[in-house]
């Protein structure tokens, strides 16, 4: 089955899958949750009782745009936060009625109320029929159109991807590799996931300490720069993005500290350097690529045991102390301003 046919049969699924609430659906006791603006986002933060993670749809006039897992803390209750971007505000219909659900009940808002509505300023209130037409909003909160449906870019990415492989391993000994859902897709699908609608990359570095990983980053980019390739820092200095041929992918370092493998956004596993290094080749969509040495291990340590079984909900649990530490591998204010003025220049 084709990449676009397993789209539109998860779509199909999704939708005959998702009714309607009832008008009088029951609530979840000890359950609320609020909404607030925050940088230009629409933001949802839910809690309720649980005694297992849950999986709650967010629901936009009656018809659910969301699905988020709530997971469960050592309190016994389940919460979450997930905000809509401004690329899917822009088609929200003005004003919107929001709702959660989970199992048939409605999570009830602070209020009491069952749905509440919101302004959404500009709001052109197309977000509904571009869902239909085959759009996604990612687990970022971006309304985003899936590679199924954008098939020159696909091609294009592959085309870019092995053109920067050769060159990060030429001029640095660093070969990136398929992570996430890229490499997802290839080792369960040999494709890409039908619901996905970027590409990511990871590098392994030798470095140790958060800080080091940093430095040899910003100087790799520093090179790249000078090289002439087009380079854009992520939103927070953890990763950088690569431009070239139409496309462009994400890059993220790996490293090994403390007897665990580290990997941005939110990742950090109990193994050894050799769960990545050395990546392997293979053969994807006629491109060569590369995958983490042992790709299955990887995948289990990031998506959990039931990895083979397809969630387009997932979205990764992000832990405090986790996140403590890759904070320290993200770039400084003055060193993402040093790369802005070479690329002035």
């Amino acid at each position: 089955m084709s990449l676009l046919a397993r789209i539109r049969e998860w779509r199909r699924s999704r939708r005959s899958s998702e009714p309607s609430p009832p008008l009088l659906a029951p609530a979840v006791e000890g359950g609320k949750w609020t909404q607030d603006w925050h940088r230009g986002k629409l933001r949802i933060r839910a809690s309720f009782p649980g005694n297992a993670p849950a999986k709650v749809s967010i629901r936009l006039a009656g018809e659910v745009v969301r699905q988020v897992p709530a997971p469960l803390s050592e309190d016994g209750t389940c919460a979450f936060s997930f905000a809509f971007g401004k690329s899917s505000l822009a088609h929200f219909p003005n004003p919107a009625e929001l709702a959660l659900e989970i199992d048939g009940a409605v999570i009830p808002h602070e209020s009491g109320e069952h749905a509440i509505s919101v302004e959404v300023p500009r709001g052109d209130g197309t977000l509904h029929r571009r869902l239909r037409e085959g759009y996604v909003i990612d687990k970022w909160g971006q309304l985003k159109l899936p590679i199924a449906l954008k098939p020159e870019w696909a091609e294009a990415v592959l085309v870019l991807y092995e053109r920067f492989s050769d060159y990060l391993d030429e001029r640095f000994g660093r070969r990136p590799f398929f992570i996430a859902g890229t490499l997802l897709g290839l080792v369960r699908d040999n494709d890409f996931l039908p619901f996905d609608d970027d590409m990511d990359v990871g590098y392994f570095s030798t470095r140790t300490l958060p800080e080091d990983v940093r430095d040899e980053m910003f100087e790799m980019l520093k090179t790249m720069i000078a090289d002439g390739w087009t380079i854009r820092v992520g939103h927070n200095g953890g990763f950088y993005k690569v431009y070239g041929d139409g496309a462009d992918f994400d890059v993220f370092p790996s490293w090994a500290y403390e007897s665990r493998l580290w990997l941005p956004q939110s990742q950090s596993m109990p193994a050894g350097p050799d769960l990545m290094h050395p990546p392997k080749a293979v053969e994807f969509r006629g491109a060569r690529v590369f995958i983490p040495n042992r790709p299955e291990d990887y995948l289990a340590h990031h998506y959990g045991p039931s990895w083979r079984v397809p969630d387009p909900s997932y979205l990764e649990t992000k832990k405090p102390g986790v996140l403590k530490v890759l904070a320290r591998a993200r770039l400084t204010d003055e060193q993402r301003a040093a790369l802005k003025t070479l690329q002035r220049k």
